[in-house]
C-alpha cells in the first residue's frame, strides 16, 4: 500500500482534497437506528399503509438471509476483492470514499478508494437533487457513521483485484457493515441491500449478480409496502417550489433585506427549508462541466465602492451549456449548499426544448472573456468572505520548501497542495490537479511527488496564478485560503 510522504501534514489532508475539483430499519437485525431518520421513515410508511390496508405484502427480512463468506483479514480490496477500510466521507447515499488501511490498521490517508455501491441507485442529492436524495444519504449516513467495522467486497465468489465502474475512477462495492471491532463474518450486514429492503432505492444492474434474487425480492416488498420512494408521498424535505430571488452579494454575507426593519439582516441561504434560490451572474471559468460565476455590487456599507462576489456552481459534471461559456450573463437556480467550508450551487438545470422556472436563463451572451476586478490581488487581501469563490489574478508567487503534501485516490496520485508565499511575504496555498505544468522555460513538465519542490521553490523564480479563492475549515475551526487551480494553464513562471 502507498505511504504518506514524511512531508505530509496529515491534519490537513481533508483541505488539500477541495481542488477543482454531501428511518428506521425494517428488519430487528439492522444494528443502527436514527431517531430522525426512523421517525421520517414512520410516518410516509403509516400513511401510505392506510391507503393500502387490504395489500397482502412480504414481510421477510431479506437482509439476515446475505452473509459475508470471503474471510477479509489480511487481504486489500484493490488488490483482492474484499478488504477492511476507513470512512473517508459520505459523498449521498449510494456512494462513499473510503480510506485503505495499513498494515497496522490505521487509515492509510494517502489512498482513497471512491466506492459506488453495487447493485442500487438511490434518488440525487448533490449535483442535482431529486425528492427522498437528502433522506436516502442520511439514511446510508447513519449506518456508515455508526460502524465499527467496514468491509467492501466486489461481486465476486473468490478473491480478485477489485472491479472500476464506467468512470473508471470509482470501484463498484458492496458495504458490509458490523457493530463489533473485529468483527467476526456472521455480524455484517449488506448495506446495499438494507437501502432496498426500507425503500430507499429500487435494485438497478443487479441481474447476474451474486444476490440478484434477494435484491429482486427485497425491492417488491418495499413496493408492495410503499416504503418511502414508493410510498406516492411528497418528500417533506425536497422544495418543490421556484428559487427565491437574491444576489450573490447577499448569498455570500449571508443577508436578507427585512423590511420590517428596514435594514439587511442576518440569514442562512443554506437552510435546506429555504436554501432554493434564483440569482443573475456572469460565467467567470468554466471547469469540468462545472462553473465560477460572479457578479459586481455597490458594498453594502459604502455605495461608491464596488466589491465583486463569486459562487461555484457545481452541476455534477453534466454537460450544461450555458456554464461552459465564459462571459455569458445567465439567473441560475439551484440550491445553496456548502461543501469544505465554501458556499456553493447545485442542482442546476437546462433544456434549451422544454425550459421551465427552475431552468438556468440565458440573459445576454455579449461578453466572451472574464477579468479580475484588480489587475493583481495581493494574498493578504484575500483572507476574506467577500473573496471567496472569486476568480483573482495573484503574481509573483514562489513555494515554500516548509510544507508540501499529495493525495491519492484508489492508488492514483490525484491532487497536490504547495505552501506559497507572495513578495510581501503573505502566505496562501496552491492545490492542483496533478499533470503537465509549462516551466519558466516554455518545457512542458509532469509535477509529482518527486519533483515539486525543486520545481516551484526554486529561489529567485516566482509564478502568476489565475484561479478561484476558497477556503478549508479544519476540526479545530482553524481556516486554511487557497488558490484552487482549475486548469494548469493558468499557472505561468516569470522568466
Amino acid at each position: 500500500m502507498r505511504k504518506t510522504p514524511m512531508f505530509v501534514a496529515s491534519a490537513l489532508l481533508a483541505f488539500f482534497l477541495a481542488s477543482c475539483g454531501t428511518n428506521g430499519a425494517s428488519s430487528s437485525e439492522n444494528f443502527v437506528s436514527s431517531e430522525s431518520v426512523a421517525a421520517s421513515s414512520e410516518r410516509v410508511v403509516s400513511s401510505s399503509e392506510e391507503s393500502s390496508s387490504a395489500a397482502v405484502c412480504d414481510s421477510t427480512d431479506y437482509v439476515s438471509q446475505v452473509h459475508l463468506t470471503l474471510n477479509y483479514v489480511g487481504h486489500d480490496f484493490l488488490t483482492d476483492g474484499i478488504g477492511q477500510v476507513a470512512l473517508k466521507e459520505l459523498v449521498d447515499g449510494d456512494t462513499t470514499h473510503f480510506y485503505d488501511l495499513n498494515s497496522n490498521g490505521t487509515p492509510d490517508t494517502a489512498v482513497t478508494i471512491k466506492s459506488r455501491y453495487l447493485c442500487i441507485d438511490t434518488p440525487e442529492s448533490t449535483g442535482q437533487i431529486e425528492p427522498w436524495g437528502k433522506a436516502a444519504s442520511a439514511f446510508t449516513d447513519s449506518y456508515i457513521t455508526s460502524a465499527k467495522t467496514i468491509v467492501l467486497s466486489s461481486d465476486f465468489a473468490i478473491y480478485g483485484s477489485a472491479k472500476a465502474d464506467s468512470t473508471g475512477s470509482r470501484y463498484l462495492s458492496y458495504i458490509w457493515v458490523s457493530d463489533q471491532t473485529n468483527a467476526p463474518l456472521s455480524s455484517f450486514r449488506l448495506l446495499n441491500l438494507i437501502i432496498v429492503q426500507n425503500g430507499y432505492s429500487a435494485t438497478k444492474a443487479a441481474a447476474g449478480t451474486l444476490y440478484q434474487d434477494t435484491f429482486f425480492n427485497a425491492d417488491a416488498e418495499a413496493q408492495c409496502n410503499k416504503l418511502i420512494i414508493w410510498s406516492g408521498q411528497q418528500d417533506p424535505g425536497f422544495i418543490y417550489t421556484t428559487g427565491v430571488s437574491t444576489t450573490l452579494q447577499l448569498l455570500t454575507l449571508g443577508k436578507i433585506y427585512d423590511e420590517t426593519v428596514g435594514d439587511y439582516v442576518d440569514y442562512d441561504w443554506t437552510d435546506s427549508t429555504h436554501n432554493k434560490v434564483a440569482f443573475d451572474c456572469y460565467v467567470a471559468l468554466a471547469t469540468s462541466g462545472n462553473a465560477y460565476v460572479y457578479m459586481d455590487y455597490p458594498a453594502l456599507d459604502n455605495p461608491n465602492q464596488t466589491v465583486r462576489y463569486g459562487m461555484y456552481i457545481f452541476a455534477g459534471y453534466r454537460n450544461i451549456t450555458p456554464l461552459n461559456h465564459v462571459g455569458w450573463k445567465l439567473n441560475v437556480v439551484g440550491n445553496c449548499t456548502t461543501f469544505n467550508g465554501n458556499l456553493q450551487i447545485t442542482n442546476v438545470q437546462y433544456n434549451v426544448l422544454y425550459h421551465t422556472t427552475d431552468d438556468i436563463t440565458i440573459l445576454d451572451k455579449t461578453l466572451t472573456t472574464y477579468t479580475p476586478l484588480e489587475t493583481a490581488t495581493a494574498v493578504a487581501d484575500t483572507a476574506n468572505i467577500a473573496y471567496m469563490n472569486v476568480v483573482v489574478q495573484i503574481n509573483d508567487l514562489h513555494g515554500v520548501n516548509d510544507f508540501g503534501t499529495y493525495s491519492s485516490v484508489s492508488g492514483t496520485d490525484t491532487y497536490m497542495t504547495i505552501h506559497c508565499e507572495d513578495l510581501a511575504g503573505s502566505s496562501i496555498y496552491l492545490t492542483f490537479t496533478l499533470g503537465t505544468v509549462t516551466d519558466r522555460n516554455n518545457v512542458t513538465q509532469r509535477i509529482d511527488p518527486t519533483n515539486f519542490v525543486a520545481y516551484f521553490c526554486t529561489a529567485g523564480e516566482t509564478f502568476n496564478v489565475f484561479a478561484p479563492i476558497n477556503r478549508y475549515i479544519s476540526t479545530g475551526g482553524t481556516i486554511y485560503y487557497q488558490l484552487a487551480l482549475c486548469h494548469n494553464s493558468d499557472l505561468v513562471f516569470n522568466s
